[in-house]
């Protein structure tokens, strides 16, 4: 399956959602959809249409969610107000008892495999940072690779990934090749060094191909991780360099790309910051920009991985209104000219990649 076709099977739901959803009532009593969350989980017996109407209510929690936490006045979605940090507060202490349940309804083996665990890791971006969620979900991080990187992912988004969880993730690292390039996406998105083998062997293979989509493909993932270690993956400058004057990448029409990851590399850009899913400001200490990303459209339909819960598109938003007034008013339209092609790119291709590994060891 190609990349395009995959991602055009994962940004619509949003847009979907919106049509259906009456997000104002679950705003302002979110009771009923949780007290239904709770019975559909309590009763799941694994069918079909189990699985399917409760994914729905997840998806539709998650959605309204995201759409008030957007529409509280903020700068940028890097830079939370006031407001903004209030209706995050404000769902996470309505979700903090139905944590536990959803972690395992996300992570067990049990149900793993089911679209309702991929839809309740999403809700759980919107979890509460605290010491008790922590322990609901580090068992997780010693468990299977795939299991163990989508745990690690969740810590990390609430802040709470520790020294010793990555170190579990590093004991648990995968033995099959095809697994370790997934392995190495998820835990770059972390700030570890050690998925930075796997891009040494990749950018150290010759161009096999000179079209935009056969470069992409071989060498797409190891961009990624560079770009996400930037200063720290320096190691890796003189074969980003090679690759750079090698005539089949120059007549690709991809340059640019290992020209920009070369810069970051270099230090002369910034590395692309990684920001929290709910709202809550930048996971990494650098920002690529001073206009920072937004989401545009909800966060239903995420992944289990690394790019989990990304949204249907990437903008700069900017909303006006007075601080500690909540304004609720929809999100502005996209702005086009905040758009950097080749991250978005790079980066759909290791959600995508991250997301397929995860599916494909769910039916293992």
């Amino acid at each position: 399956m190609r990349l395009s076709i995959c991602i055009m099977m994962l940004a619509p739901v949003s847009a979907a959602v919106a049509e259906e959803i009456d997000v104002r009532r679950i705003w302002s009593d979110p009771n009923p959809v949780l007290g239904s969350i709770r019975t559909g989980i309590s009763g799941f017996d694994g069918s079909r249409d189990a699985d399917r109407a409760l994914a729905d209510k997840l998806r539709t929690l998650a959605y309204a969610m995201n759409q008030e936490i957007i529409a509280a006045a903020s700068p940028d979605w890097a830079t939370p107000s006031g407001n903004r940090r209030m209706v995050i507060r404000k769902w996470a202490e309505a979700l903090a008892p139905q944590t536990g349940m959803l972690v395992q309804l996300a992570l067990s083996a049990d149900t793993a495999s089911t679209e309702s665990a991929t839809e309740a890791l999403s809700v759980l971006a919107f979890a509460p940072s605290t010491a008790a969620f922590a322990e609901q979900v580090r068992p997780y991080v010693k468990q299977s690779s795939w299991v163990a990187v989508a745990a690690a992912d969740l810590l990390f988004e609430h802040r709470l990934l520790t020294a010793e969880d990555k170190q579990s993730l590093r004991d648990g690292k995968p033995t099959m090749e095809s697994d370790v390039v997934s392995w190495a996406v998820g835990v770059t998105a972390f700030g570890m060094l050690d998925g930075m083998e796997v891009a040494k062997r990749i950018l150290a293979g010759k161009p096999q191909g000179e079209t935009p989509e056969s470069v992409s493909k071989q060498y797409g993932v190891a961009l990624d991780i560079v770009n996400r270690l930037g200063p720290d993956a320096a190691v890796l400058l003189p074969r980003i360099e090679a690759l750079i004057v090698d005539p089949r990448i120059r007549a690709s029409g991809s340059l640019r790309h290992f020209e920009y990851a070369r810069d970051v590399v270099s230090g002369r850009k910034e590395r692309p910051a990684r920001i929290a899913r709910n709202g809550s400001g930048r996971l990494t200490p650098w920002l690529a920009s001073v206009r920072a990303m937004s989401p545009a459209g909800g966060g239903g339909g995420g992944g289990g991985g690394g790019g989990g819960g990304s949204p249907a598109a990437v903008t700069t938003t900017v909303f006006n209104s007075v601080e500690g007034e909540l304004d609720r008013s929809p999100p502005p339209a996209a702005d086009p000219d905040a758009r950097k092609p080749w991250l978005m790119v790079a980066a759909a291709i290791a959600a995508v990649i991250l997301i397929v590994w995860v599916l494909l060891k769910r039916r293992s």
